[in-house]
């Protein structure tokens, strides 16, 4: 199970960022052909997905006193793993106020 988990993360990291690129050439350099609308679609819905999480995640933390800023873009890059493991406790350090 852990190695699924530890999977998951990676490849939401990894789609996450492209999807922050994707958006990012989309708005600034040149808009793609217009086959490519559905794939602009997925990751915007991801995006505003995980950064709903991202908040809620920062509102647990900030209950739990932990650090809200490292909670918010753990989340934002994992998803709802993270959000699951904010909610769940503190399994690798991320609420410690330390750096």
């Amino acid at each position: 199970m852990k190695i699924l988990i530890s999977g998951i993360k990676i490849l939401s990291t990894l789609l996450i960022t492209g999807a922050i690129a994707l958006e990012v050439w989309e708005l600034t350099v040149a808009s793609l052909p217009p086959v490519f609308d559905w794939v602009i679609f997925i990751a915007r819905f991801a995006l505003i997905s995980h950064l709903v999480e991202a908040i809620a995640a920062v509102f647990f933390a900030r209950r739990r006193g932990g650090n809200l800023l490292k909670a918010g873009i753990y989340t934002l890059f994992v998803g709802t793993v993270g959000l699951l493991e904010i909610i769940g406790g503190d399994r690798d350090g991320l609420l410690s106020s330390e750096p």
